[in-house]
């Protein structure tokens, strides 16, 4: 097998994981503005405040084990069978425990009435994603499946939203849009089990103590990570909840959706990256190295233009999308772009820290986010609200590079950043900038987002920041 494989697969996996996640994030934001407009802050904001409490009680299902079960088929690809027995039977006390517990505290926990009554509906997620077994279609490589799958999914909530939410339906339309979203899940689910079956055949089910009990000692470190990286990613909204009002989570969750679906995007690139750093990192670090370096330049391509544009016409955008109601979510919205692109500057370095095996230091880094932002979230939400959870998110992102980065320094040794194609890259934003600046006022926030977008790209491809044939030349050499 020819060198350019592997890199070939990866790249090859992103585009079109990327081209289904972009139809699907299409939809979810069409799905967004629509709710919003049909219900208001107040039910999108229970909404909200629901998802992101739950999310912590579906950590245990995800508690570093399916991390750790697509490194091992990623390096030993005849063990899947194996694999997916192990982690099948933990899975069955992993996640029915916490669905028990958030079931019963939910009257506990909520922020409201509604919130609390939503909480037992949007926890069918996480049951539900850990029955898909998607993990071992990552650790396989194969993509295309994923992509279907995550296809299906959107569609059917999307229909469902349409037909079911009546404008001023309130509570119930609140109800609606989350049976609507466990409708897509269960679909997206069925997509992606049915050919995991097919294709490596029945999980060898594994009731060996010592064995379950190695997996889950080593996956440790990663679920710890998981939780403190739920936590810098979803605390603010929950604090939000807690010490303002579900109004303010329903602005905050509109802000947040756009710089969402970037990171969801960067997330995407890190999920195809993953086991194919995990294979190189076995045999060739100093290949990796350097498509390291290569990864993170092209991604400060993308980076920086989303946050000076963000500044120039963010606080437009939100009442524009969304409703007048919703103009209070400009602010943030601009400093949240801000934490997206520092996540696509950076997603590379954390998962090759995985692949690495640097579980402990990942998981240091993370936990020195999480515990930042809770501090400064404790201290900026009372006095500044929506803008302070925002400015505390970009603090932990911050927090979090520094330290991986060191980290892979002194076990890779200097990681070689293409300065030049950065620098061209500032130049082309700045490009952008006067562009936008003379059209405000005269079109609307999202055609100047559009035509910003393409002066960026056009003065991006004369200037060399990136251009296709030096990603041929990467492809054909294997990366590096």
């Amino acid at each position: 097998m020819s060198t350019e494989s592997p890199l070939r697969r990866m790249v090859g996996g992103f585009a079109v994981l990327s081209a289904a996640t972009l139809l699907a994030q299409v939809l979810g934001f069409i799905l967004l503005t629509v709710a919003a407009r049909r219900l208001g802050p107040g039910p999108i904001g229970s909404f909200s405040f629901a998802v992101s409490l739950v999310g912590y009680f579906a950590i245990p299902a995800n508690f570093g084990v399916t991390a750790l079960a697509i490194r091992d088929i990623s390096r030993d690809p005849a063990s899947v069978r194996q694999v997916m027995g192990e982690v099948i039977v933990l899975h069955a006390g992993l996640v029915a425990l916490p669905y028990v517990l958030v079931v019963l505290a939910a009257p506990l926990l909520g922020a409201d009435e509604l919130s609390s009554r939503l909480i037992p509906v949007v926890a069918l997620g996480f049951i539900l994603e850990a029955a898909a077994l998607a993990w071992v279609l990552v650790g396989r490589q194969r993509f295309g499946i994923l992509a279907v799958g995550r296809v299906a999914g959107a569609l059917v909530n999307f229909v469902l939203v349409l037909l079911l939410i009546e404008p001023g339906a309130g509570d119930t339309g609140a109800f609606e849009f989350a049976w609507a979203g466990v409708a897509g899940l269960a679909v997206a689910g069925v997509v992606t089990l049915v050919p995991v079956l097919r294709r490596e055949g029945r999980p060898a089910l594994v009731l060996d103590r010592r064995r379950l009990a190695g997996r889950f000692k080593t996956g440790v470190p990663l679920g710890i990570a998981a939780v403190m990286v739920s936590i810098y990613y979803s605390l603010d909204s929950v604090m939000l909840g807690y010490l303002r009002t579900t109004e303010d989570v329903g602005q905050y969750a509109v802000a947040y959706r756009l710089p969402l679906a970037l990171i969801g995007f960067a997330g995407l690139w890190g999920s195809v990256l993953f086991p194919h750093a995990s294979a190189l990192a076995a045999r060739d670090p100093e290949a990796l190295r350097g498509q390291l370096g290569f990864f993170t330049s092209v991604a400060a391509v993308v980076a920086l233009p989303i946050g000076v544009g963000a500044v120039l016409v963010g606080g437009e955008l939100m009442p524009q999308l969304f409703g007048a109601e919703f103009a209070p979510a400009g602010t943030p919205f601009v400093i949240l772009a801000w934490a997206a692109a520092i996540v696509v500057f950076t997603i590379s370095t954390g998962f090759v820290a995985l692949a690495l095996g640097e579980e402990r230091h990942y998981l240091i880094a993370v936990t020195a986010g999480a515990v930042g932002n809770f501090l400064a979230n404790l201290v900026l939400i009372p006095t500044a609200g929506m803008t302070g959870a925002a400015s505390a998110t970009v603090g932990a992102e911050v927090i979090v590079f520094a330290l991986i980065w060191r980290r892979l320094h002194a076990r890779l040794g200097p990681v070689p950043l293409e300065w030049w194609r950065i620098l061209r890259a500032a130049v082309a934003t700045f490009a952008m900038v006067p562009v936008l600046i003379a059209l405000d006022g005269t079109l609307s926030a999202a055609v100047r987002v559009a035509i910003g977008a393409l002066v960026f790209a056009v003065a991006a491809v004369a200037l060399g920041a990136v251009h296709r044939g030096e990603i041929r030349a990467a492809l054909r050499v294997g990366g590096g």
